[in-house]
């Protein structure tokens, strides 16, 4: 074998940096077949195929989250960032909607036999006039009241939908402005959105383009495994309650790009039932660019062909946690999904899914057509304007040829998942009594069996590492400890820090060293020279959060500053690096890298 191209093929195996590896070979095959076609799925007329293909895609992600095939959609995004902006977009339009439709409802002579029109309101657990509604009361209306309110108000007075959005467009925030309606309706407090303080840069980015302001994102603590805490969710919308802040939307990350977390769902619905009886309402986002991809393993089979197994790796489902939270996505409004992340697809290729279709017909409630999928044109219905056919080709062949079920991409994950939870043991043992160095990972040994963590890592050390894919499989406690430990999905990170060192500026110049050895940030450098890839990012402290301090406690840092953590991030993407001689290598790698950057600091 030719030496470039064995430097390439270790390079492959050994990149556990970001949250990409090779992409499927039907999703290459589509995009590039559709490449030569250069259709644009702005309009039908410009992708006469492709614009079909990514309908299709739309309604299977849909699907896959558990979503009603007669009521959902979804289509294709550059990103998650894009989807997200639009998710906060229609809540947004949706939330004001009610406020609009009351002055119409007072003020124009076509509407004068619908003035009595009634809606259910969960904070009076009856229905009453909309006209004779405060502007509270109108503000905290269930998503699903509002979306059908448009056909309700056509159908009563028998219009067109076309004519009554002309009318409507007098009276709505978006076509109104911000500052015109806010007067109108004698609005004083700002709306806010709420999120995890590990929530990702597009929500600061979609609620200042929506001219929210960047003070109204309100983060939530997290815990110590930097998913959101429900307690401290619901301290902040009680303070919004009492000050009748409306919320627009709460965002439930399900899988962070960074600490691999998945966020309690269960919870935030249940805390959105508690408060929608109280008085407050909004809608749910999941924020599920990395973990969507994640429910085919909860997905079986529609079809008897299977995927051909070409070597042994054990299947490694979710934790009892994290299937119980992905479970609940179906309940969200609007889900976020990256193929191009978790479904291995080229970029680019993000998508937003609606549980119900007619949210999205709030982005453009003022045109003169809303499309549902059928005689589409893709760019009347989200931010962007021309758009790759070639992605959707791509992601509808992966799709379809590997499948969104537990025997497709769900075998596919399962493996991957696996490839994570031995890495992560890997993490937790790598270092020995006698070094001169502490490995921390940033998700805490898990609570099993009552066992103290010198027990849990003895047990690592006897049943897990340095046994085969096959003696594993056999070990029925080694296969249980297995699905409970490490990471929600694919992502175990750690950080180090020196014996005996308590002071944070000296860790995170370690753990810098160490990114910087084994990262590719220069075109000057071939990356064959690298031997592993990863990537790092930094813990940041919050007022109500606990994983930073529990993070330093571990590490046996000063716990009296605001100082943020770094950590190194590796991510398993490759389902089949799990044998005793990689583990060997990369543990190898990793020890020698990490006394690498011990000697530069000190130096």
């Amino acid at each position: 074998m030719a030496p470039d191209l064995v430097c390439v093929l270790v390079n492959f195996i050994f990149n556990q940096g970001h949250v990409t590896w090779d992409t499927a070979m039907p999703a290459n095959l589509g995009y590039i077949t559709a490449l030569f076609f250069n259709q644009n799925n702005c309009a039908a007329e410009g992708s006469t195929v492709t614009t079909k293909l990514e309908v299709e895609v739309g309604t299977d992600l849909s699907l896959m989250v558990g979503y009603d095939k007669d009521k959902c959609m979804g289509h294709l995004t550059a990103g998650g960032s894009v989807a997200n902006i639009e998710a906060v977009w229609a809540a947004r339009n949706v939330k004001y909607f009610p406020l609009g439709l009351q002055e119409a409802l007072l003020k124009e002579d076509k509407f004068a036999h619908a003035s009595g029109y009634k809606v259910f309101f969960p904070q009076l657990g009856k229905e009453k006039e909309v006209t004779k509604a405060s502007k509270w009361e109108l503000l905290n209306l269930d998503v699903d009241t509002i979306l059908k309110m448009p056909s309700d108000i056509e159908t009563l007075l028998n219009l067109e939908h076309q004519e009554f959005m002309e009318i409507m467009g007098k009276y709505l925030y978006e076509s109104i402005g911000a500052q015109e309606f806010s007067q109108r309706h004698g609005l004083t407090q700002s709306a806010c959105v709420i999120a995890p303080s590990t929530l990702h840069i597009s929500f600061m980015k979609a609620i200042t383009i929506l001219g929210l302001g960047r003070e109204n994102i309100v983060t939530v603590a997290v815990d110590e495994n930097a998913r959101m805490d429900p307690k401290d969710l619901t301290r902040i919308l009680t303070l919004k309650l009492e000050k009748e802040i409306p919320v627009i939307s709460v965002v439930a990350i399900m899988g962070t790009t960074e600490e691999s977390a998945v966020d309690p769902l269960t919870e935030v619905l249940d805390i959105r039932e508690k408060f929608s009886k109280q008085g407050l309402n909004f809608s749910v986002h999941g924020d599920a660019a990395w973990g969507a991809y994640f429910c085919s393993m909860m997905r079986d089979e529609h079809r008897d062909a299977k995927m051909v197994a070409t070597g042994f790796v054990p299947e490694m489902y979710l934790s009892t946690y994290v299937s119980k939270q992905l479970s609940m996505l179906k309940h969200c409004d609007t889900i976020t999904i990256d193929p191009h992340k978790s479904g291995f697809c080229p970029y680019p290729a993000g998508a937003i899914c609606y549980r119900d279709k007619t949210m999205n017909s709030f982005l453009q409630i003022t045109t003169g057509a809303v499309y549902y999928h059928g005689d589409m044109t893709l760019g009347d219905i989200g931010i962007e304007g021309s758009k790759p056919g070639a992605a959707a080709a791509g992601v509808m062949l992966a799709n379809r040829v590997i499948g969104l079920h537990r025997n497709g991409y769900g075998r596919l994950l399962a493996e991957c998942m696996f490839t994570a939870k031995i890495l992560y043991c890997l993490w937790v043992t790598l270092a020995n009594q006698d070094d001169n160095f502490v490995l921390v990972t940033t998700k805490p040994l898990p609570k099993f069996n009552k066992w103290s963590e010198e027990q849990q890592i003895k047990f690592i050390r006897e049943r897990i590492l340095g046994k085969t894919n096959e003696e594993l499989v056999k070990d029925k406690q080694a296969m249980e400890y297995l699905k409970e430990v490490g990471p929600d999905t694919m992502i175990p990170c750690f950080s180090v820090n020196l014996k005996g060192n308590n002071k944070v500026e000296l860790c995170n110049a370690i753990n810098s060293a160490l990114f910087n050895d084994l990262c590719h940030s220069s075109s000057e450098q071939t990356a064959h020279r690298i031997p592993l890839l990863v990537t790092s990012s930094s813990m940041v402290p919050h007022k109500h959060s606990n994983a930073v301090l529990n993070l330093k406690k571990r590490l046996g840092l000063d716990t009296n500053t605001d100082d943020s953590v770094k950590y190194i991030i590796t991510t398993c993407m490759d389902p089949w690096a799990t044998s005793l001689e990689f583990m060997d290598d990369m543990a190898a790698i990793m020890r020698n890298s990490i006394l690498c950057a011990i000697g530069t600091v000190r130096k």
